[in-house]
């Protein structure tokens, strides 16, 4: 069974952070590559998820689609962020489609694998 629930990033769902991640196998915790805020506010949900299961986590740079001088953050650093060490890590365009596969097979082996 398979749901997905999208919270957009908004603050007012950071409080149920944890009903969410609970009893979950995988997450999918999006950014947008434009925008440096988004980044940091990634980095908040991570560092604040309290998750007892410890669900398989993607961190996925959104809007890979738009030039790479509008770009808001060095996606190249994120591999080696120490934050991010055994998670899945994907580039993709929602608008285009691009990786959108790619990124939910990928999350689906890790899950299998566990």
């Amino acid at each position: 069974k398979l749901e997905i629930w999208d919270t957009a990033g908004g603050r007012q769902y950071r409080a149920l952070q944890k009903v969410f991640y609970t009893g979950c196998d995988a997450a999918l915790i999006v950014f947008d590559v434009t925008a440096l805020e988004s980044y940091s506010e990634l980095l908040d949900s991570l560092l604040t998820q309290e998750a007892e299961n410890h669900p398989a986590i993607g961190i996925i740079a959104n809007k890979t689609d738009e030039p790479t001088s509008k770009w808001g953050i060095d996606v190249a650093k994120i591999k080696l962020d120490k934050n991010f060490q055994g998670m899945l890590y994907m580039q993709v365009s929602a608008l285009t489609g691009a990786n959108v596969d790619e990124m939910f097979t990928g999350l689906g082996e890790i899950v299998l694998d566990q």
